[in-house]
């Protein structure tokens, strides 16, 4: 059987990194038609080579850039916004929280700012108890950045 275009237009922030990586991976080889949007400051291009080769798209943009985003996002015209960008590094969060929170919180203000179908904010972190339903206290800065920008999402 063959397939007639793509499955699904994707955007993928963060996507550079490794677990970023690994879902454009994934979505290149179901055949969906993905952009990533990474500023490389912790992600690697060689984590994309297979994907870039296949035909996704990495523009090299930091999420905290409003109108850029936007203009991707007006451009692409994603169906679904996987938002994986993130400063995930304990130090400089207790070194620079305005920064910290600008990209772990900020970014999905932003994201969230186009007329895209779906948003799935994508964590390896619990943020509620999976039998209450309650959210969890926050242990570390970085996920209570998470629990903030998944409340953001969700309401």
């Amino acid at each position: 059987m063959t397939r007639i275009g793509a499955l699904m237009r994707c955007l993928v922030t963060g996507g550079a990194g490794f677990i970023g990586s690994n879902l454009v991976d994934a979505l290149v080889v179901r055949g969906d038609e993905v952009t990533v949007v990474d500023d490389l400051s912790t992600g690697r291009r060689v984590n994309l080579e297979g994907a870039l080769a296949a035909g996704a798209d990495l523009l090299e943009l930091d999420i905290r850039d409003g109108q850029a985003l936007s203009e991707v996002a007006a451009d692409r015209k994603p169906e679904a916004i996987f938002h994986l960008a993130a400063q995930i590094d304990v130090r400089k969060s207790l070194e620079d929280p305005a920064f910290d929170a600008a990209v772990n919180v900020g970014g999905v203000v932003i994201s969230e700012r186009s007329d895209e179908l779906r948003f799935l904010k994508v964590t390896i972190e619990p943020v509620t108890d999976i039998q209450t339903g309650r959210w969890l206290k926050p242990r570390a800065r970085f996920v209570l950045w998470h629990l903030l920008s998944s409340r953001l999402v969700l309401e």
